[in-house]
């Protein structure tokens, strides 16, 4: 039995929204994946530098992580003045800017919690995995970042 117009449209209706629904699921994988192998090559560099370049490059890093809970966690100074990293905002990119009064008020109300304890250091060097590559913090990868 042939459908009707409108259920052509709507099942027209529903492929579509599952095809943008499963390139919206692909799009934020990719972006993560970014995120975790540039993060990776960004850990892997700061070993490499200079103490005073390692110094600015994690200077400029700390300004983009704003919320309280993650700078305890990872030991960093809570931001001061009320000031949070604005990369929308003129000049250098992450410049700090002062935060709108009621953000800083909704801020007050929210507390962090407490901050955890730093996990212990494994003695032996880590093995970490990207994709189909690995390597040891002890060694340079066997194969470049994809």
């Amino acid at each position: 039995m042939p459908r009707s117009k409108a259920q052509q449209l709507a099942a027209a209706k529903a492929r579509y929204d599952r095809l943008r629904a499963e390139a919206e699921r692909i799009r934020k994988g990719d972006d993560t994946h970014r995120k975790v192998v540039y993060g990776s090559a960004l850990l892997l560099a700061l070993d490499e530098m200079s103490p005073d370049l390692k110094a600015e490059v994690l200077e400029h890093v700390h300004r983009h992580i704003t919320r309280p809970a993650t700078r305890a966690r990872f030991g960093i100074p809570p931001l001061t003045n009320g000031e949070v990293a604005d990369p929308t905002s003129e000049g250098p990119a992450g410049a700090l800017q002062p935060e709108p009064r009621q953000v800083q008020a909704e801020r007050r109300s929210d507390s962090p919690g407490t901050a955890r304890a730093e996990p212990p250091r494994p003695t032996e060097p880590a093995t970490v995995v990207t994709g189909r590559h690995s390597r040891t913090d002890a060694g340079q990868a066997d194969l470049p970042f994809e």
